[in-house]
Parts: C-alpha cells; structure tokens; sequence
C-alpha cells in the first residue's frame, strides 16, 4: 500500500494513532512504537513524491 496509495496508508495509520490516543485501543507499547515508525515512513514518502 506504501507504494500504490501512501495518502491512503497515512491516513489509516492516523485513525490507529487516534484510537490509541482516545483509549478506543489498548494497543500495547511495541505496536504503538510500530504505528508512529510506520506513519513517519510514509510521511517521509508522501515527502519525496511532492517534491
């Protein structure tokens, strides 16, 4: 998904984020640590496309 729809993959790992932050998931450390590394990849992609 990185490569075909990054816009699309950022935005899910937003929601993820977000359901964690509003206690919606009880995500443990290592998954949340995972969704923020993932979500700066894509951002670093959506990044390199725009330029």
């Amino acid at each position: 998904m990185k490569e075909v729809n990054p816009y699309t993959l950022q935005n899910m790992l937003e929601k993820l984020q977000e359901a964690i932050k509003r206690g919606m998931w009880n995500a443990e450390a290592d998954m949340e640590n995972e969704l923020r590394k993932a979500y700066l990849e894509v951002e670093g992609k959506i990044e390199e496309l725009t330029e």
